[in-house]
């Protein structure tokens, strides 16, 4: 291909970004999503369990059921242009669906990274959301926004898995939404992205919704929901990779970034370290007082919850911040060479 026939494409998709309420045709930072190619994997395999999170900014949710059980796992199985995506794998399927039952795969994005749609005003944009689902199970799926401060309004839309075991490329667009509250521009949950999996009609009997509607009860949390079956089945799967949410009523081409990109932004919300000799040493500043001072790779997006081990003696948080950890180090070993942290993680997830 040709330099000339380059920026003519560089030239046609900015154009077309401007045209759908992009971002003044900026090629960067388009996707709203973090971790949309399912790279980053700091926890490891997770289990169906309410509010999981295994892969890095996804969070599971699994609500009243009795005996459904399965793994979250990143697996080498996508499509073309991808390496990665998160797998769900159902190993005991729930005997019946019931009204009260709902599941659902999430991302939720912090306020202060949306104020660029405009919400709540006569300048609101549409948002875009695209992605490549694969499952053992075909049917009627649903996809929606859902805010939750100031004022409860959500949004779903409904996409086919026609073919079983096969990759297939869905978009959605939401229309922009001018009349309902803002979202405030904090640190806190903007909106939650949800992907319905199952849901019982206690959660689907909303009606239809083809725009923004006020949160009025729960029969509009998973309404257009049309299959169950995925936590019905034995060893049903449901895969998914390639997601990207952006301004405008057209899905462009998916936002690649570098791993290292992706890592800093999933490290605002979790980092996790073992240290596989050892890490951070306690140091003594007067007679009986230690203490392991430990920097944060980013700004985290809050104080985060700390969980920390250290090879001898028990330790005490002090004075820890978004930026920093700090311990007190009690009853530490005479021997230096033990006073020293074994593992980390620090949690400020949404």
């Amino acid at each position: 291909m040709s330099r000339a026939r380059d920026i003519a494409d560089l030239s046609s998709v900015s154009a077309r970004l401007d045209t759908v309420g992009g971002s003044s045709g900026a090629l960067s930072n388009r996707n709203l999503l973090i971790n949309g190619a399912m790279q980053v994997y700091q926890r490891g395999a997770g289990t169906y369990t309410n509010n999981n999170i295994a892969l890095d900014r996804w969070k599971f949710g699994l609500v009243n059921t009795d005996n459904a059980a399965g793994t979250i796992t990143q697996v080498a199985d996508a499509p073309s242009g991808f390496v990665t995506s998160l797998k769900l794998t159902t190993t005991t399927a729930e005997s019946a669906w019931a009204t009260d039952e709902y599941s659902h795969l999430s991302q939720l994005i912090e306020a202060q990274n949306l104020q660029r749609i405009g919400w709540g005003t006569s300048s609101a944009k549409p948002l875009t959301l695209s992605f490549y689902v694969k499952s053992s199970v075909t049917g009627t799926f649903a996809v929606g926004i859902y805010k939750a401060d100031n004022q409860a309004v959500i949004s779903n839309k409904t996409y086919t898995i026609s073919s079983a075991n096969t990759w297939e490329y869905k978009t959605v667009t939401f229309t922009a939404n001018t009349t309902n509250d803002a979202i405030n521009n904090d640190n806190g949950i903007g909106f939650y992205v949800n992907w319905h999996l199952a849901a019982g009609s206690g959660f689907t009997g909303g009606g239809s919704l083809t725009d923004w509607a006020n949160y009025g009860n729960d029969t509009f949390w998973a309404n257009g929901q049309a299959t169950n079956v995925l936590y019905t089945t034995n060893n049903s799967t449901w895969q998914l990779t390639g997601c990207q949410l952006e301004v405008g009523d057209t899905a462009t081409d998916f936002e690649h970034r570098s791993f290292g990109d992706e890592l800093a932004r999933c490290e605002r919300y979790y980092y996790k370290e073992n240290y596989t000799t050892a890490g951070p040493f306690a140091t003594q500043y007067e007679a009986g007082h230690k203490f392991v001072h430990l920097f944060h790779p980013t700004t985290m997006r809050a104080v985060p919850t700390s969980t920390v081990s250290y090879a001898g003696g028990t330790q005490t948080e002090y004075n820890s911040t978004n930026k920093h950890f700090k311990s007190y180090i009690s009853s530490a070993p005479t021997d230096a060479t033990q006073r020293y942290l074994t593992a980390y993680q620090a949690d400020a997830e949404l």
